[in-house]
């Protein structure tokens, strides 16, 4: 795993002054290494790499089919077939010695180049007019191909840590527009588990030209990524750190392979990181407070929750990757405000997805479309997340705009369109999610087959590697969709798996496909990184006959699990409902903050047991108040409401002397972002905080929304 961070500090912590309008600074950039493999192997591959060369020179095998192989200088004459090899050679070596002139001088180091090679070359003239001297040509041309080969290959292509420095070094002394790289400090770890620290100082170049900061860091990162993403057997952490005075005519983002200005205030929080007070002097709100979840820090309570869109490519090459599309929208809640933007639901595997236009994370062709989204949502400030799922039996349906544009009697998916109807599965085999016979022409899924246990082995594992593929993405954050009547909700719930064996049955055997993924999942992922998990906190079928028949998942299902969440490595429990079943008694559209109460009794539960785990609040939360009273203070807030009679009970009970109680530690707000991509603004305005805008909108901060 490589994780590339870029921070920008000042000199002497002391903004540098202006000089032409212009301010310098100092880029700070530091390799920390953890290597798990042989250390010289590792640090050194142009050993490796350049030891095969030099066996074969040694055994004289380079040229073993040219007859000159044992020749002399005197002997030329008396050897057959010497004219005819002796024309080869120059002809082999022409080509080659001109094409690393050129590319030398592309990269500025044309005189580097004649420096290596003038000494030898001068050498060996100077032994050939000296007739005393004999000694064998092949020596020479040997010598000549092997460092050709080392140099070109082995110093550009496995480029290693001990001769970077000494290359770049070089670079400068000859007037290289490269910065002049130190002497590295190399610190080795002593203690197991403990990071091997490798820091590289480089100064300013020689030359009076302004050096580009920007596409140097960029290409000394990916030409790391590059140098250690085909050993893949080791895992290390990169923060790399390098000082080199470049001019700021405007702060920029770093850390992106693109320009974009950085903001003098992170949007959507307050605009000083020490202030209190709203703009009418009272207390600023929790819901604009940061909050910090393992190595990651929010920039206030406000998350944009995975809503589907249904705008990848179905077909070919690109299916299943994100586009400008998912650039431009979750980018834009970003640029707003939001403290973590979380990609939709995310397939694990091709039939895992909802539709054929969902995104998927199962093939590293997918990874650079999530790398993109990540980067840009980075660049403004927020947290990149992604909501990694399996839709189970309800996968392999046509995306809501397909049919309705087309006016489909059916929401199945055919293979002309995409979908997979031999392959849906769930935990039992048979039923459709709406009750309809695949003869019905107005059903909308198909029937599930019976997963073997040796196909939730292997799901497990594709679980992990999308969750490995999101972190070389670049994410901050990874949610395990559990809710909504897909794959994992299927096997928590005894109205969807009637399993007989060890993946059915009592509470542990339903939930042991979670805690598998869950396990595993924190397995392979930096400790730094939060993991979320979404849940139905109830089915809204307890008063069915089919519950009462069957049983269902309800609010004792959830309040039993959320207690065995923090073991196995979850930190924010995202609490929605509903999903598993067309019978279900709930209408979210009736009542806003429905789940609200859900989530506030499982905060009560987990703060009683003394459990660390966060809990996020979703479902129709719409204003600003009621989102500020969800993270406040509850007892302000009835299913969502901010009437008059509930914010004065609310008020008595204060004056009782009773504690305020947060429902919940984070909002997720869903389709409010639709209809308002600026709402978090809205929000702060509402409630009377002074946030920081996007630089470039500051213009119309002052007018009215």
């Amino acid at each position: 795993m490589l994780e590339t961070d870029a921070s920008l500090d000042y000199e002497d912590g002391e903004r540098p002054s202006s000089r032409n309008g212009e301010e310098t600074a100092r880029l700070l950039l530091t390799v920390h290494l953890n290597i798990e493999e042989n250390d010289d192997m590792i640090a050194d591959p142009a050993k490796r790499q350049g030891a095969g060369f030099w066996f074969s020179a040694l055994l004289n095998s380079t040229l073993r089919w040219l007859p000159i192989r044992q020749l002399m200088a005197r002997d030329i004459e008396q050897q057959p077939g010497t004219d005819a090899s002796l024309t080869v050679i120059p002809i082999i070596l022409a080509p080659i010695i001109a094409q690393q002139i050129y590319f030398f001088w592309l990269k500025d180091r044309l005189l580097r180049y004649l420096a290596l090679y003038g000494p030898f070359l001068t050498g060996v003239l100077i032994c050939l007019t000296i007739s005393s001297v004999e000694l064998r040509l092949h020596h020479y041309i040997i010598g000549i191909i092997i460092g050709l080969l080392v140099n070109g290959i082995a110093r550009w292509g496995f480029v290693s840590f001990e001769e970077m420095p000494t290359a770049l070094r070089g670079d400068g002394a000859f007037g290289s527009l490269k910065p002049v790289a130190c002497t590295p400090s190399i610190s080795l770890a002593t203690i197991p588990g403990e990071l091997h620290n490798i820091s590289f100082m480089w100064d300013p170049p020689r030359r009076s030209a302004r050096m580009n900061g920007i596409g140097v860091l960029v290409t000394d990162v990916e030409l790391l990524r590059r140098l250690f993403a085909p050993l893949g057997k080791f895992s290390e952490n990169f923060t790399w750190r390098r000082p080199a005075i470049i001019s700021l005519p405007y702060p920029i983002t770093f850390g992106i392979p693109y320009f974009t200005p950085a903001h003098d205030n992170t949007p959507g929080a307050p605009l000083t990181s020490t202030a209190t007070q709203t703009t009418n002097n009272t207390q600023i709100p929790t819901l604009f407070t940061p909050l910090s979840i393992r190595g990651r820090t929010l920039r206030n309570r406000i998350i944009v929750a995975p809503m589907c869109q249904y705008s990848t490519d179905p077909f070919g090459a690109s299916t299943g990757a994100l586009t400008d599309y998912h650039i431009a929208t979750l980018g834009h809640y970003a640029i707003k405000g939001a403290a973590l933007v979380l990609i939709e639901a995310t397939g694990v595997q091709p039939n895992g997805r909802i539709t054929p236009n969902c995104p998927g994370l199962w093939s590293d062709a997918q990874i650079d479309g999530v790398r993109r989204v990540a980067d840009f949502v980075k660049s403004q400030g927020a947290l990149a997340g992604i909501q990694l799922a399996h839709a189970g039996r309800k996968a392999s349906t046509v995306a809501p705009w397909v049919a309705t544009r087309n006016k489909l009697p059916s929401m199945r998916a055919t293979k002309e369109v995409g979908g997979w109807p031999d392959d849906v599965v769930g935990p039992t085999e048979g039923d459709t999610w709406d009750g309809k016979g695949v003869d019905d022409p107005t059903g909308g899924y198909y029937p599930p087959r019976q997963l073997t246990e040796e196909e939730l082995q292997q799901m497990v594992e594709d679980w992990k590697s999308a969750a490995v593929r999101a972190v070389n993405a670049g994410v901050d954050v990874i949610e395990i969709h559990a809710a909504h009547g897909y794959l994992i909700h299927q096997f928590l719930s005894p109205v969807t798996n009637r399993r007989t064996d060890e993946y059915g049955g009592d509470f542990e055997g339903r939930t042991r496909l979670l805690r598998e993924i869950v396990q595993g999942v924190r397995s392979v992922v930096p400790d730094w990184l939060p993991l979320f998990l979404r849940l139905s906190g109830t089915e809204w079928l307890e008063d069915t006959d089919l519950a009462k028949k069957l049983g269902s998942w309800d609010v004792p299902s959830t309040t039993r699990l959320a207690k065995l969440l923090p073991g196995w490595g979850i930190d924010l429990l995202d609490v929605s409902s509903a999903g598993n079943h067309y019978l279900q008694k709930i209408n979210p559209f009736d009542s806003k903050g429905y789940q609200t109460k859900i989530a506030s009794g499982i905060r009560q539960l987990v703060r009683k047991e003394g459990l660390e785990l966060l809990i996020g609040a979703v479902g129709l939360i719409t204003e600003a108040q009621q989102a500020r009273d969800i993270v406040e203070d509850g007892r302000g807030t009835e299913n969502g409401g901010t009437t008059a009679e509930e914010a004065q009970v609310a008020k008595d009970m204060t004056q009782r002397g009773g504690e305020k109680e947060p429902m919940a530690d984070v909002v997720l707000v869903a389709r409010q972002f639709l209809r308002e991509p600026e709402w978090v603004l809205r929000v702060a305005a509402a409630l009377n905080v002074s946030v920081a805008w996007p630089s470039q909108f500051m213009r119309v901060k002052f007018l009215k929304l």
